[in-house]
């Protein structure tokens, strides 16, 4: 397996760059998620470690070995960068039975009839498909094929396993198991894994660390708490999980309401952010809801019954926040409830 180090690397098309001055170095054996919005640049830098694209400036490393550097006229081929590739689309072979699929790149490679039969067999049975070897892609469903696809890539035996939003044909309930089987995977090759998505919960649940990209530049890089807990900006905070966001202004005793200055939240922002006018991102989790006696008297404009809880809308001060509820409390649409913020982070 290998270290991937991502060095300075740009991609323009034009005058306009898709990915800017993108640095970021994924450990061997680590399985990393690049995660944005669509149009993010996330697929673009898998490309450029793949050797689909090439980067305008940069380099690439693999290893020890640079593979891409534009400066230097290194442009290592895909096929010699010692990487699997495993599509959104799947991209198996509707003729070929599973067997067919997952051979055809040693077939490609000259490897002898013998050794294709044992690694095939183990890619297959690493991905609990043995018994559907003979089988076509019309008779598998979309989590079968998924596995096709990522035991053609395993056979190899690639150094870095590169994955293109490969869960979000799947229905919900697949796309879980299917993290949690790729999680194993992982434990059980030790490769190193780039997956790129931009389904916040598939990056949470699965990734060691996640890069956080907007418009071709890194947001931010860290494990899925930190994330979450400590968002290095607005977009961050907005991206990933649930926010309210309160614009305010520092005072004395606290945090006053820009929509209601008479409001005054008992959070003091830190010295470090050197503007009076702020604003301060609470998660929903962290509201509580009272019949009486909190910080703030709201009312209820929204509610939502979600299973595990009960999620509403509640007016305060000119500002409407998100807060998730018990699911056994049960406030109705107009009622006067009271709020009790426990935690917040702010931002300039």
């Amino acid at each position: 397996m290998a270290t991937v180090t991502l060095e300075q690397i740009s991609k323009a098309f034009g005058a306009t760059f898709a990915v800017k001055d993108f640095s970021a170095t994924i450990a061997d054996g680590e399985f990393v998620t690049f995660l944005g919005p669509s149009g993010c640049g996330k697929t673009t830098c898998l490309r450029m470690v793949a050797g689909f694209i090439d980067p305008t400036r940069g380099r690439v490393s693999i290893g020890a070995r640079v593979v891409s550097d534009p400066e230097r006229k290194i442009a290592v081929p895909p096929e010699e960068r010692g990487v699997g590739m495993v599509f959104q689309s799947y991209a198996v072979w509707p003729h070929m039975t599973v067997f067919a699929n997952v051979a055809y790149p040693l077939k490609i490679k000259s490897v002898s009839k013998e050794e294709q039969r044992q690694r095939v067999g183990r890619a297959l049975e690493l991905m609990k498909m043995s018994d559907l070897a003979d089988r076509f892609p019309h008779q598998l469903s979309g989590g079968q094929q998924q596995r096709v696809a990522l035991a053609r890539a395993l056979v190899m035996n690639p150094q870095v396993l590169l994955l293109d939003e490969p869960l979000s044909n799947l229905d919900a309930k697949l796309r879980e198991e299917m993290r949690l089987e790729l999680k194993q995977l992982q434990k059980q090759t030790g490769v190193t894994i780039i997956f790129v998505t931009h389904d916040q919960m598939e990056a949470m649940v699965m990734a060691d660390r996640i890069v956080v990209m907007n418009a071709g530049i890194i947001q931010q890089i860290g494990a899925p708490r930190e994330i979450y807990l400590k968002p290095a900006n607005r977009f961050v905070g907005e991206f990933i999980g649930v926010a309210n966001f309160l614009s305010g202004r520092r005072r004395g005793d606290g945090f006053a309401l820009a929509a209601s200055p008479q409001i005054v939240l008992p959070f003091q922002p830190p010295a470090a952010l050197t503007s009076d006018a702020l604003v301060m991102m609470v998660r929903p989790q962290d509201i509580a809801l009272h019949p009486s006696q909190g910080q703030l008297a709201a009312q209820v404009a929204q509610k939502m019954f979600v299973g595990d809880a009960t999620e509403y809308f509640v007016s305060v001060g000119g500002e409407t926040l998100r807060v998730r509820g018990a699911p056994r409390e049960d406030y109705a649409v107009g009622a006067t409830v009271h709020l009790t913020i426990s935690a917040g982070q702010f931002f300039q």
